[in-house]
């Protein structure tokens, strides 16, 4: 029996000192999970805000493309089903994200504070970042603190808006593609798919890349911050294919649940993609085994 037992702390030992298990010991003894539903909290609250202020800039400058202003909505029933209606009903109308008031103090004092509200997420972002890095948040300037958390906001908008365009580009112009070329369209459609899959995998990494570089203010390798950010892009992507659905559906299903299915979607789906995010900062941020680092400290 003692044998065994020294046998199990050899191997517990053993996978300790690997970097996937140096990783997992800085995100438990970071509070990832704890930073993680953290994150998903301020997400709840900072929604609305975010999406009235990135949806009125869109109808403002591109919203006359009745293709792209479909794409976006459907890009974020992709995310959280049933948060905005796109033909077959949801919480929030198109027309209740748009901020339709005039320019005055009262509006530009409203826009401020939607704006605050907006980027309160960035910035508990970017603290958990840190934390995966072992940096504290420490006392930098809060003004440049906040104009990069803005930045961060203004990163993912846009990144939802190009995801869209790119559904669409990719719709048309693979279809016309392979249409010229004679080919079926059983490959027409697999080819859309895979198209459309690889281009938002690619555009996930790079936020997550500027997330990290950026907003959590932390310069890792490149090479360890391509393989972590494609890895959460990976991850991302399986979710919003598979697993946003089975979470709104699992939550419909629920007597108690049901109506809170949008919210607990909004929660659920935060927490483990901050959970994925975090992990994967652990990763690239290779931290030394515990007993190194107790040793130096």
């Amino acid at each position: 029996m003692r044998r065994l037992i020294e046998w199990g702390q050899a191997l517990r030992a053993r996978w300790e000192a690997t970097r996937p298990g140096r990783a997992l010991t800085r995100f438990n003894t970071a509070n990832g999970a704890v930073l993680s539903g953290g994150m998903a909290y301020a997400a709840l609250f900072s929604l609305f805000a975010a999406l009235a202020i990135g949806y009125t800039v869109f109808v403002r400058i591109l919203g006359g493309d009745a293709d792209l202003r479909v794409a976006v909505l459907d890009q974020i029933d992709t995310w959280i089903p049933g948060l905005v209606d796109t033909g077959s009903g949801g919480v929030l109308s198109p027309t209740d994200l748009v901020i339709s008031t005039g320019l005055s103090w009262t509006s530009a004092v409203a826009a401020l504070v939607l704006l605050w509200s907006a980027t309160n997420f960035m910035g508990a972002l970017r603290t958990s970042v840190r934390a995966m890095f072992g940096e504290t948040d420490g006392h930098g300037n809060p003004v440049t603190d906040r104009l990069w958390q803005i930045f961060g906001f203004v990163l993912l908008g846009v990144a939802v808006l190009v995801t869209a365009a790119a559904s669409v580009a990719v719709s048309v112009a693979v279809p016309w593609t392979l249409e010229s070329l004679g080919l079926d369209g059983g490959a027409v459609s697999v080819a859309v798919r895979v198209g459309g899959a690889l281009v938002t995998l690619a555009l996930d990494a790079i936020v997550v890349a500027a997330v990290v570089r950026y907003v959590g203010g932390v310069r890792p390798a490149w090479r360890d911050l391509l393989l972590g950010s494609l890895a959460v892009g990976v991850v991302a992507g399986a979710l919003r294919y598979l697993g946003t659905e089975v979470i709104s559906n699992a939550a419909a299903r629920n007597a108690l649940l049901a109506s809170f299915a949008v919210v607990v979607t909004i929660l659920v789906l935060v927490n483990l993609l901050a959970r994925v995010l975090l992990m994967a900062c652990a990763w690239v941020a290779d931290p030394p085994a515990a007993d190194e680092q107790n040793g130096a400290a």
